[in-house]
């Protein structure tokens, strides 16, 4: 039995080579996870490198927390070792060599990151790294807090040895979040956007020393040295991860998002809609897991919100995000827009549903979250709920059949048929076959009477 599993989890008489998590590996990870990751440490074996599985993954199995992603890194050359993993249990790979990393999709479809243990050298705050190729030891100092500074070996003479060169397990077991070297935020301020992001998801503090070098760094406007790209991915990643509500909560309170763009801004409305969003999500994930979210994107639409429609498009242009979420703000002003004048009010489930049908789904749990009007807000539930899932039996097929050869008619045509069906006005394929009939005459009389 290793230390860790020991009753109590005593850690102080911790070392690395007493600590195997073999046993651990195999009961939290898939199957399917374990198996690759075995077959990769015999073709590290066969290939005289070490291998070792690296990062988050690492410390969630030392906190027993499920484990999402896999990275390796290898004690060599790390391309080499991916395109030969590629060749056996690969469908494709892209390398960028300037890094010494690759990404290979496997057979099963999942991705997993392979890389060559490396140092990093910062010419300048907040730019990408110049790489070195360096031993495992030194490749975990370059990462960013000890707890995710630890690798397990997955070679077959000491699968599951764990290597912890900067007490990481101590530190987990303590709560903390401690920087590896002083220079660390200023090497990387994006560092600071993850140390937060810890901090909330984990439920961890930030220890003294590393606070206080994380607010010099803040202070010195340290995030205006990286590039918009980098600040909007990590963002995106940490609203993805943990209590998103809490998260942007955290960087306003230190002036962060100040620094990200001097209009943004968080303030107890947008934190109380951010705590519903959240409970919507959760409940919406439960209920519909065929439907593949993204959780940031509605967190960012509260973000963005309060501002001028122009001014939060210019925003997130400036910001690198992507097209879509530009167009959702456009949209989503639009409906709100329709909101305030009233032209709702009145309208039937299937007339909103059409108004809604333009919005992603996560527009319209945004929507849901931020509105105020009890009717409404239940109206938009029933459109989660039902309206967005009614189909038609006939199509533009039937349609033609039926003589209709102008497009526009057609999509009138079967959009008015949604519309009652929604409403409840018709149910079935003969009614809808009844209805639309009705429509084409009806159509064909008034063009007749035109003559």
């Amino acid at each position: 039995m290793s230390l860790l599993e020991n009753k109590g989890n005593d850690f102080a008489s911790y070392k690395s080579d007493e600590v195997n998590l073999k046993d651990r590996l195999v009961k939290q990870l898939p199957s399917k996870d374990v198996e690759m990751l075995v077959n990769a440490g015999k073709l590290a074996q066969n290939m005289g490198v070490k291998c070792y599985l690296v990062g988050g993954t690492v410390r969630d199995l030392v906190l027993k927390k499920r484990c999402y992603d896999i990275d390796l890194t290898v004690d060599g050359d790390g391309l080499a070792f991916a395109e030969q993993f590629t060749k056996f249990y690969g469908k494709r790979m892209k390398s960028f060599a300037q890094f010494g990393t690759a990404f290979v999709v496997l057979k099963t479809g999942k991705k997993i990151d392979i890389s060559t243990s490396r140092t990093e050298v910062y010419t300048s705050p907040g730019s990408l790294p110049k790489v070195k190729y360096g031993e495992i030891e030194y490749d975990l100092y370059r990462r960013d807090f000890t707890i995710n500074s630890m690798a397990i070996s997955v070679n077959p003479e000491d699968f599951g040895r764990l290597l912890d060169f900067h007490s990481g397990v101590k530190d987990l077991k303590a709560k903390v979040i401690r920087i590896l070297n002083d220079q660390s935020f200023e090497d990387d301020p994006l560092r600071v956007l993850r140390a937060i992001r810890f901090e909330q998801r984990l439920g961890f503090d930030i220890e003294n020393r590393t606070k206080e070098l994380m607010m010099k760094s803040i202070e010195s406007n340290c995030l205006k040295t990286v590039s918009a790209e980098r600040v909007y991915t990590e963002l995106i990643v940490s609203t993805n991860k943990g209590d998103a509500a809490k998260f942007i909560t955290r960087l306003s309170e230190l002036g962060i998002l100040r620094q990200i763009h001097k209009s943004l801004y968080f303030d107890e409305l947008k934190a109380e809609q951010a705590k519903e969003l959240s409970k919507l999500l959760e409940w919406f994930v439960k209920e519909y897991p065929q439907d593949k979210i993204e959780k940031w994107y509605p967190f960012h639409l509260i973000l963005f919100s309060g501002l001028p429609k122009d001014m939060q498009t210019s925003i997130a242009k400036q910001l690198t995000y992507p097209s879509n979420f530009i167009k959702s703000i456009s949209k989503i002003k639009l409906f709100l827009d329709k909101i305030d004048s009233g032209e709702l009010k009145d309208s039937t489930d299937g007339e909103l549903a059409l108004k809604l049908s333009g919005l992603r789904i996560e527009d319209v749990l945004y929507l849901l979250a931020v509105v105020k009007d009890d009717e409404l807000k239940s109206r938009l539930r029933h459109y989660l709920t039902h309206s967005r899932s009614v189909s038609l039996s006939i199509n533009g097929h039937d349609l033609l059949m039926m003589g209709v050869t102008l497009g526009a008619l057609i999509g009138s045509i079967l959009q008015t048929l949604k519309i009652q069906k929604i409403d409840g006005k018709i149910s079935n394929r003969e009614d809808e076959l009844e209805l639309a009939k009705k429509m084409v005459d009806d159509d064909s009389d008034s063009a007749t009477n035109l003559e």
